[in-house]
């Protein structure tokens, strides 16, 4: 893990391989390696893995002990959000099920795998519907007002949107505590689409100037987190946001530069990626730009063939039938 955390990936992978080695029954091991190749992109290893490390474990009983039962929740809960990224939104519904039996009913993390889940694989109504029976526990499910203004503006409800938006921001400071700048250039957005340039040019700063500071400060994030964290956080990548805003604002110029990082740097091109990358409205901008129909093509071939291999890992294991 100390690797994993300083983005050196040639040295975890030898790690864990070792540890494996020496121990074949390592099933954590086993388990990070799976978030190492779905970093990389090689998606039919990571749920190769996961499903070693599920077999491994065993089923869930009264004699698991306290680190059995965590690391069954972890698992599993991977299971379920790396389906849903690779485009098996059903298959991935059955273990998260499995998951909400091993975490004891968390409702909280439910509605969030469930959210982001839908409005990946473009169930936007179905996101929207979800969230309004939980209206009244906003406050304590993650990202629950981010993921709904963004479920509105991939229906283009940008008033809708801006009203989440502003919600949260009012939550927050009501709460005293201070709002996180990365959802910044979301709200700029809807500001923009409402008629409010003036006040949306200030959220985009400040999106922009907090993702300039932190790939200063912090150059390793450069890089996603290498492990399965990345099934549920391209939305969050500084480059991601660099390129969101700059497409905005209409500097197709920066876009294009900030989108060449978002390129290199991101290689695990799940559903999320293509999702975002043909229909997020802030990209509209520089969507039919040449390089960005490049980057789309190269991110959707390799989604493609990579879904088909594990689509046919599922059918050999008896996940699909």
């Amino acid at each position: 893990l100390t690797y994993c955390l300083l983005h050196r990936t040639e040295e975890m992978e030898r790690s864990l391989n070792l540890a494996i080695k020496y121990n074949p029954e390592n099933y954590w091991a086993i388990h990070w390696l799976g978030g190492l190749y779905y970093y990389r992109g090689d998606f039919l290893k990571a749920i190769d893995c996961l499903l070693q490390t599920k077999e491994m474990l065993g089923d869930f009983n009264s004699k698991s002990s306290s680190l059995e039962l965590r690391r069954m929740e972890l698992n599993t809960l991977r299971l379920y959000r790396s389906l849903a990224a690779l485009g098996f939104y059903e298959e991935g519904k059955v273990f998260e099920t499995q998951w909400l039996e091993v975490s004891g009913e968390d409702f909280r993390g439910s509605i969030y795998n469930q959210l982001w889940a839908n409005i990946i694989n473009r169930k936007f109504e179905q996101a929207y519907q979800l969230a309004l029976q939980y209206l009244d526990n906003a406050s304590v499910i993650p990202n629950f007002y981010e993921f709904l203004c963004i479920d509105f503006m991939f229906m283009k409800n940008y008033t809708e949107a801006e009203n989440i938006c502003i919600a949260k921001k009012e939550l927050d400071k009501s709460n005293g505590i201070k709002s996180s700048p990365v959802s910044n250039y979301l709200l700029g957005f809807t500001l923009l689409k409402t008629g409010k340039k003036v006040e949306a040019e200030k959220y985009f700063k400040s999106a922009i100037h907090y993702c300039d500071t932190l790939l200063i400060n912090h150059p390793e994030l450069s890089l996603p987190d290498h492990y399965f964290v990345t099934t549920d956080r391209f939305w969050v990548f500084p480059y991601f946001i660099l390129t969101c805003s700059y497409s905005a604002l209409g500097n197709k110029g920066k876009a294009l530069e900030s989108m060449r990082f978002l390129r290199k740097n991101y290689l695990a091109n799940d559903i999320q990626v293509i999702t975002f990358l043909k229909y997020f409205p802030m990209l509209d901008n520089i969507r039919n730009e040449p390089e960005f129909r490049e980057y789309l093509n190269e991110a959707e071939t390799h989604y493609n063939a990579e879904h088909k291999k594990v689509e046919e890992l599922l059918r050999e294991e008896g996940i699909i039938r």
